[in-house]
């Protein structure tokens, strides 16, 4: 969560624009049969201020992922989605004296990635154990 606040001073101008949004994401990794791996990543933006004066309308994107590992978890094959709803737009409005402003805008969100990884190098690090003996220092 945060609060946005932007006071313009143009020549003859002076405005402040002020606003509470927030930004949410969640993700989530589910162990399929077979050595799969499902991953589900999801991000939330609420309405926010732009620029100046625009505002952002709200906006938001799911992705999914499949991978699975061979070779002693060492090559990953991983094939993804991102934003599978097509639902990361950034589409805006704003006011500023006599002027309404309003844009459309989607880029080219949903891509499809395939990923080959190999982790070279395999460092195990051991346990340590300590005990703090703060009740015999005090």
């Amino acid at each position: 969560l945060y609060y946005f606040v932007n006071k313009l001073d143009y020549e003859t101008y002076k405005e402040e624009y002020k606003r509470p949004s927030c930004l949410m994401s969640v993700s989530n990794s589910i162990l399929l049969p077979l050595g799969l791996n499902l991953e589900l990543s999801g991000r939330y933006n609420s309405k926010r201020q732009g620029g100046s004066y625009e505002v952002i309308k709200p906006n938001g994107s799911l992705d999914i992922g499949l991978s699975r590992m061979w070779a002693d978890d060492r090559l990953r094959l991983s094939l993804l989605m991102t934003d599978i709803f097509h639902t990361d737009r950034w589409d805006n409005y704003g006011h500023k004296g006599a002027l309404d402003l309003t844009t459309w805008f989607g880029s080219e969100s949903r891509k499809v990635i395939l990923r080959l990884s190999y982790s070279l190098g395999k460092q195990k690090f051991n346990k340590v154990e300590s005990s703090l003996g703060e009740l015999d220092r005090l």
